[in-house]
């Protein structure tokens, strides 16, 4: 005879397919399906039902609430209720509700074959032990024969344990002995209730012995901890109500294993648990979305995210992550990242955000769990890369100015020889000594760019320290080593600086080379501190230079002097630079050129 079964779904599709895949199971099942909870129990109430199979989800009264509904008017009907994969936490709850079966939603062919199976499960179990049931229960009174118990005791595939009033245990089945952890059941009679019982559920176990004593009702199933004799920690939904054995009152104890159920769940919050921890202290900014409509929808974000973005996490949950930091010429892009993800399901991608701070260039890795869902969800994890990015911006600057300098360099290099050549030719022919003097000054000049372009190579080295000196003292000293003729230096600094000795000579020696170069052989240079002491400056009394001219100073090439390399005040540029210094021109107070540097850390 086929078994009625009531379908109970709140998704139209489900509703529809399952049941026509059950229907194909040899005429085992008449199918009847409704669409709510409410509707269910009012089936229930009108006519005979071997089986309910419910979904969690249910518009009006969802599965967890139907369970205990069901069971308030029928407590034997099977009760099979389908999850989604992974959700321990409800199928726990389901069965302590009362609850026969739990089943994960999977592909619909799979998942109908293994519904069809738990069904048949569930009803040949009823009628080994639902139907005696019903016998000890409200139904019947507790005087009432007990051939049903004995019946239950004997042929159960339940743990199956009978109590006296005063809480001895005088029976159990081979499961009720193997869950506890021995091949012979005789070995736990005499044993006391709550004697394989956990601490923690304990009193819970005192409370429900006491209803079913001094009440003779059934109490609601309860899942408890209980501990076998190897000491071993089990989990299982206890049920119990008063019965007759024996001609004696006595209590009736099921136990429904869910010890795996439960150790799965436990992994899987540990697991959980682990995930959470490192999604909250990963120091770079993760987010937890979903693409809803094609859009990324924010669902959590861990503190790296709300320092990096200036978002909390309630403000952010729920944007759209790309309306939040994607900058307006970049929204493109974004688009395109989202089509990507959404095909492939994965991806790394170079960008530019917008952060609390600024723009900032990040690698984006992303992950999606579920490719295949409706609404995907996965994780974007962002690593700041733009000080990476901005020294390989500053390392193609400076190779871009040594090609400048190797092109400048090379041009002026082979005027030079050009005249030193024709220059030899003519000696040759002449005995004068003008010639001669020419290529000396060729000569000269060609040392002098060779020196310089030296230099300026030199630049691009990392500073490995930077002591503290004495800048008075270093003033001083790279004047002693120039030829300064009638030029006069004035010293008003009294600064201890941080820098690379051999570096800041380096400046100081550019800078008054410049200045003797264009103020001429009695020009008066000054070295004081600047007038918020986080740097210095080097003046003259010079011609100055045209405002115009300031920012293109410090570029190689640069000069207006006759002879000159103009390679000195790039060498002075790159100095600072490495120091981490700024340095700009301005006109000084004898109306000459002043230098400014600052930024310099002092060392006391």
């Amino acid at each position: 005879m086929a078994d009625r079964v009531l379908y109970v779904s709140g998704n139209a599709g489900r509703g529809e397919e399952i049941p026509e895949r059950l229907d194909g199971h040899d005429g085992q099942f008449l199918l009847e399906t409704v669409t709510s909870g409410r509707e269910a129990l009012t089936t229930l109430t009108d006519g005979d039902v071997d089986c309910i199979v419910s979904e969690d989800t249910l518009p009006e009264v969802d599965g967890i609430e139907l369970v205990e509904r069901v069971r308030e008017q029928d407590r034997d009907v099977p009760f099979v209720l389908t999850i989604e994969s992974g959700r321990g936490d409800i199928a726990t709850e389901a069965l302590s509700k009362g609850a026969t079966e739990i089943v994960q939603r999977a592909d619909p062919s799979d998942y109908a074959q293994l519904l069809a199976t738990r069904i048949q499960c569930a009803v040949s179990r009823t009628d080994d032990e639902h139907v005696p049931w019903s016998r000890m229960g409200s139904r019947k009174s507790p005087d009432d024969d007990d051939s049903g118990n004995r019946n239950l005791l004997e042929s159960s595939q339940t743990s199956v344990f009978v109590y006296t009033m005063e809480g001895e245990l005088i029976a159990a089945n081979g499961q009720a002995a193997d869950f506890l952890g021995t091949d012979h059941p005789e070995e736990l009679l005499g044993t006391m209730v709550g004697e394989f019982t956990h601490d923690e559920s304990q009193a819970a176990v005192e409370r429900r012995r006491s209803t079913l004593v001094e009440d003779r009702k059934q109490v609601p199933p309860r899942e408890e901890t209980l501990v076998d004799v190897t000491g071993e920690q089990k989990y299982a939904i206890v049920s119990s109500t008063p019965v007759t054995w024996e001609g004696e009152p006595a209590i009736l104890t099921t136990l429904r294993d869910v010890t795996e159920l439960r150790m799965r769940e436990q992994q899987y919050r540990r697991e959980r648990d682990k995930f959470l921890t490192l999604f909250e202290n990963l120091p770079n900014p993760v987010v937890h979305g979903e693409m809803v409509d094609g859009e990324p929808i924010i669902r959590q974000v861990n503190p790296a995210f709300e320092e990096t973005f200036g978002y909390d996490a309630e403000e952010a949950t729920g944007q759209n992550i790309d309306e939040l930091t994607v900058p307006a010429d970049k929204w493109s892009q974004a688009q395109d990242i989202n089509e990507q993800i959404t095909a492939n399901g994965v991806g790394r991608f170079e960008v530019e955000r917008q952060t609390a701070d600024g723009p900032r260039h990040f690698v984006i890795d992303v992950v999606v769990q579920d490719p295949g869902a409706e609404t995907p969800q996965g994780y974007a994890i962002y690593t700041d890369i733009t000080k990476q990015t901005e020294q390989q911006a500053e390392l193609e600057r400076k190779n871009e100015r040594l090609d400048q300098f190797a092109g400048f360099v090379s041009h002026d290099l082979r005027n030079l020889l050009n005249t030193l050549l024709l220059s030899l030719d003519m000696v040759e022919q002449s005995s004068e000594g003008e010639e001669i003097e020419r290529c000396q000054r060729a000569v000269r000049r060609m040392e002098q760019l060779l020196e310089d372009l030296l230099t300026l190579t030199r630049q691009g080295e990392d500073l490995q320290t930077t002591p503290a000196v004495d800048l008075a003292g270093v003033v001083d000293e790279t004047w002693r080593t120039l030829t300064t003729g009638d030029a006069e230096l004035r010293v008003d600094v009294d600064l201890g600086v941080r820098a690379n000795t051999g570096r800041l000579k380096e400046l100081l020696e550019n800078l008054f080379d410049n200045a003797i170069e264009h103020g001429g052989p009695d020009v008066t240079i000054t070295v004081g501190a600047t007038d918020d002491t986080d740097g210095f400056y080097v003046a003259d009394d010079g011609p100055g230079i045209p405002p115009e001219e300031r920012e293109s100073v410090f570029q190689a090439g640069y000069s207006n002097a006759a002879g000159g390399t103009g390679l000195g005040l790039a060498i002075v540029r790159d100095v600072a630079d490495a120091h981490g210094w700024s340095i700009s021109v301005e006109e000084s107070e004898q109306g000459g050129a002043a230098f400014r540097i600052t930024g310099v850390e002092r060392s006391g």
